[in-house]
């Protein structure tokens, strides 16, 4: 994670600095226009993506006002975003709801964050407790998509 020094009390460089680094890696990708030279890119991202979700609508208004923040990429960054997949590894079932509403729950793998102490102990269960998904979202997420993505049998 970046300015690690800085994160080393209360192990924040685990529970904020990796989705800081998911977030930065998502960010110059889009706003570097990778994305936009390499459109079959599939590109899968840790952490439920780390804070892109949450803060999409920081990067799209700051995208109106300042020239540097809009990089070389053609569309605001909450454009791109359902056009890449997500782990599940959240922790908090209401949080990955709102990343399903944003970019769809075909864009969703489940993950596990094995072998890291900090794993969900029991992925299938977490996908279960999540709000208002159906029976067919949750086995998607459970490996359908990832089966598709990867082509390979579910």
């Amino acid at each position: 994670p970046p300015a690690r020094e800085r994160l080393d009390d209360f192990y924040l460089f685990n529970l904020i600095g990796f989705l800081t680094e998911t977030t930065m890696a998502t960010a110059r990708l889009i706003f570097g226009g990778v994305l936009d030279r390499h459109p079959n890119l599939r590109i899968v991202l840790a952490h439920g993506g780390g804070q892109i979700i949450f803060t999409q609508g920081r990067f799209d208004h700051r995208r109106q006002y300042i020239r540097q923040a809009q990089g070389t990429s053609a569309e605001p960054l909450s454009a791109y975003l359902p056009r890449l997949y997500y782990d599940s590894i959240t922790y908090d079932p209401k949080a990955l709801r709102y990343i399903s509403e944003v970019v769809g729950t075909d864009h969703i793998f489940l993950g596990t964050d094995h072998p890291f102490g900090i794993a969900e102990r029991d992925p299938v269960s977490f996908i279960d407790r999540v709000p208002g998904l159906d029976e067919e979202a949750r086995d998607a997420i459970k490996g359908q998509n990832a089966a598709r993505l990867f082509g390979i049998s579910a």
